[in-house]
């Protein structure tokens, strides 16, 4: 049987969509976002496990899921 190797997936934060409510930073368990500058929400790539749990808490699209490879 072969497995198939699925890639991480990291939050991405869309600057359009984030309202800096802080709803992310909150749920987050690895501390990996911070509000920046009181404008937007920031995802510190590094500290990101992919979770999703910030993606869970939003009604906006923003954080959101991103593959690894296409990560900044």
């Amino acid at each position: 049987m072969n497995q198939v190797k699925r890639k991480k997936r990291k939050a991405h934060v869309e600057e359009r969509d984030c309202v800096a409510c802080g709803c992310c930073v909150k749920v987050c368990p690895m501390s990996a976002i911070q509000i920046f500058h009181g404008v937007m929400a920031v995802v510190d790539q590094e500290k990101c496990v992919g979770c999703g749990k910030c993606v869970n808490c939003l009604l906006y699209t923003s954080p959101s899921p991103r593959d690894r490879s296409l990560s900044r």
